[in-house]
Parts: structure tokens; sequence; C-alpha cells
């Protein structure tokens, strides 16, 4: 842009040299010409006069065309500039304006881009935390399920083992209360057939054994 500001200048003072040379002559070269004019007038009398009056206008019409090509030049440097300079400045300057556009809508994008996976990935986090959360807390409710039916297990367990301890101890405890009955009814008979020294009949023994186990029942 500098360049071409540059160059318009250069232009423009080259155009306007030439106008103004033309505009402003040099003052002691016209008073010199007039004086040899006059000379040349009073030397050759009349017939010259016309000839020398006639060196003014040869100067106005050099000016004339000065100008004229100063306008030229212009035209031409302006349509150079406009036609091969000035379009490569604007097509850089459109270049350029439309990168710089580009990269803004490409920063608004990938800032986009970016909020929009940080917003996904809280919101994945949250879920995760949520769900392990929950995991967690049904882990716990199936860890205090499954206590208590194992605890519940035992106690049924042991009841068990409680009552079949008493039932064989039950059962052990009238074993030895028969066996001790039998015991006792053949000690009593032999003792009592020593005394009535006599055989004790099988039917006696039965009968003694009954009456023993009888009164033995009825004490405990």
């Amino acid at each position: 842009m500098n360049r071409i500001a540059l160059l318009i200048t250069v232009a423009v003072l080259a155009l306007m040299t030439p106008l103004s040379f033309a505009a402003a002559p040099d003052t002691g070269h016209a008073e010199d010409a007039a004086h040899a004019v006059d000379a040349h007038a009073n030397d050759h009398g009349g017939g010259h006069g016309d000839a020398h009056a006639a060196n003014p206008l040869a100067s106005v019409d050099e000016g004339f065309w000065t100008g004229v090509t100063a306008i030229v030049l212009f035209i031409v440097v302006f349509g150079l500039l406009s036609t091969m300079v000035w379009p490569k400045i604007v097509a850089g300057l459109d270049e350029r304006n439309n990168k710089i556009v580009g990269e803004i809508a490409a920063a608004e994008q990938a800032r986009k881009q970016a909020k929009e996976a940080l917003d996904e990935y809280e919101k994945n986090l949250a879920a995760a935390r949520a769900e392990s959360q929950k995991m967690l807390e049904e882990t716990r409710a199936q860890q205090s399920q499954l206590a208590a039916q194992l605890k519940a297990n035992a106690d049924i367990e042991l009841g068990a083992m409680r009552e079949k301890a008493l039932a064989e101890i039950e059962a052990a405890k009238k074993q030895a209360l028969g066996e001790l009955y039998s015991e006792s009814v053949n000690l009593a008979t032999t003792m009592a057939g020593k005394i009535l020294q006599r055989q004790v009949t099988v039917d006696d023994q039965q009968r003694l054994m009954d009456e023993s186990i009888a009164e033995m029942k009825s004490v405990s």
C-alpha cells in the first residue's frame, strides 16, 4: 500500500513539473528575448517586425502541448496503476481479509467444539459417578441381604443341631434308664430268689421288671 502511494505521488510530481515550467517561464530569458527583438527591429526596420512578433505565440503553443503531454502521461500512468497494480493490491487485501475471517471462524469453531467436548465429558463423568454410586449402594444392599440370609441359615442350622442333640440326649437317657431298669430288675430278682430260697420263674421276673419300671417312671 505504501509502495502504491509512493508511485502515485511520483507520477503526480512528474506530471505537474512540466506544467509548472510551462506556466512560469524564466523571466531573464524572456527579457533577453525582448531586447533581442527590439534590437533586431531597429536594425532591420519594420520589414522583419511581423516575423519576430510571432515568437510569443510559439511559446504558448509549446506550453499547450506540454500540458497535453502531461495529461496524457497522467492518464496512462493512472490507467496502468488502476488496471495492473491496484487489482493485485485489492486481491491481496481481499485474500488477507478472507484468511483472517477464515482463521477467526476456524478459531470460533474450535472453541465451540472444545466447549461441546467439555460439556460431553462433564456429562459422561456425572453419569459415571451416578452409576458407580448406584452400583455401590446395590452392592451394600446385597451384602446386607447376604449377611442376613447367612445369619438366618446359621440360626436354623444351630436350632436343628440343638434339637438333634436334645433328641439324642433324650434317647441316650432313655436307653441308659432302660438298661439301668434291666440291671436293677435282674439284681432284685437274684436277691429275692436268694431271700426266698426258691427259683424265680420267668413270669415272676417279668412281673417284677414291669413293676420296677413303672415305679421308676413314676419317680422320674
